[in-house]
C-alpha cells in the first residue's frame, strides 16, 4: 500500500489562519519572517480575477512601507485622477447612487 499525503489534519503548526485574503496572506508573511510555522486556509478554489476592494487605507500603506513594499505598492497604484473620488451605482452602468471623496 502506497503512502499518503499527508493532509491539514496531519501538520502540526502552532498557527492557522483562515483566508487567503489580503490580512491572511499579510500575516502569514509576517509569522514566517518571525520564525512562526502557519497554515493558511482558504475556501477558494482559484484566485479571483477582479479585484475584491475599492481601496487601501493609511495604515495599510503604512505596515506595507514598513516591509519595504512602499515602491513597489506606488508602482501598482492607480494614477491620482482616477483616485480623486469614489463612485457608487447599482449596477456598472447604472444611475450614479452617490459619490465620496477618495483622499480622505
Amino acid at each position: 500500500m502506497a503512502a499518503s499525503s499527508p493532509t491539514a489534519a496531519d501538520l502540526d503548526v502552532p498557527v492557522v489562519i483562515a483566508g487567503a485574503g489580503p490580512v491572511g496572506l499579510l500575516t502569514s508573511i509576517l509569522l514566517s519572517r518571525q520564525g512562526v510555522r502557519n497554515l493558511v486556509l482558504e475556501k477558494r478554489e482559484r484566485i479571483n480575477v477582479l479585484p475584491r476592494a475599492r481601496g487601501i487605507n493609511v495604515r495599510s500603506v503604512e505596515i506595507l512601507t514598513n516591509l519595504d513594499l512602499g515602491a513597489r505598492l506606488a508602482a501598482e497604484s492607480l494614477p491620482p485622477l482616477w483616485t480623486q473620488r469614489f463612485v457608487y451605482t447599482e449596477t456598472m452602468a447604472g444611475e450614479i447612487v452617490g459619490v465620496m471623496p477618495g483622499n480622505m
